[in-house]
């Protein structure tokens, strides 16, 4: 049977929460990224997609109202439980998740920690494939064809992101604990919270994840 729930993955850069998310689809959920919903609404050259690119060309965040907006035109909620990705970042869009958007829904809130040193560790050894854009781990997770993508029939050059750079990491993990970390005592309040030590391997913290979920 297809999950009914929808599924919200929280945690810092690096936490694995697209790794996560890939595991999970597996179990019958659709994937909702607010990367691909704003490029899709952009896309189409409606008054509200010229809104968007208006807003993302001059360099600005998407507004929280704008995000509630994009997600209800893209999620076909009688259809799938999703896994949010992305979404909601803040306490406020957390709020408005919960009360307009989840309002009469099940979801759990899949939190995943991981000590600061771990994440450092983790992203510096990150490889993404320069073509699919498949994510790699020199460490955990190394591409049977070395510094070339083994996904099928990609076999791309695979590259260290910018943004992995220490001090990038860092700052990023500041913002994450800034902005996003309030949220999680509003959803342990609001009873869907599931925590999950995501500095395990990648295995073992599906494994804990579907047990908890019980699927």
């Amino acid at each position: 049977m297809a999950p009914r729930e929808h599924i919200v993955l929280v945690g810092p850069p690096g936490a694995g929460k697209g790794t996560q998310s890939e595991k999970l689809l597996k179990l019958g959920f659709s994937h909702f990224s607010t990367g691909d919903a704003l490029r899709k609404e952009m896309a189409t050259g409606s008054d509200f997609g010229k809104q968007v690119a208006e807003i993302i060309n001059d360099g600005n965040f998407v507004d929280d109202d704008t995000m509630l907006e994009i997600i209800k035109r893209n999620v076909e909620w009688e259809k799938e439980a999703y896994i949010f990705d992305g979404y909601p970042r803040n306490l406020a869009q957390a709020e408005k998740f919960h009360n307009v958007l989840m309002k009469g829904r099940e979801y759990k809130v899949l939190w995943l920690d991981v000590p600061e040193a771990v994440l450092l560790d983790r992203l510096q050894a990150r490889r993404i494939c320069s073509k699919c854009r498949a994510v790699f781990n020199t460490e955990s997770l190394p591409s049977r064809k070395g510094c070339l993508c083994d996904r099928e029939p990609c076999g791309a050059e695979l590259s260290h992101r910018e943004d992995d750079r220490e001090e990038v990491i860092l700052k990023r993990f500041r913002i994450f604990q800034d902005v996003s970390l309030p949220m999680k005592a509003f959803f342990k309040e609001k009873g869907c919270l599931l925590e999950f030590d995501a500095s395990l391997g990648i295995d073992e913290v599906s494994e804990n994840i579907v047990k908890k979920l019980a699927y």
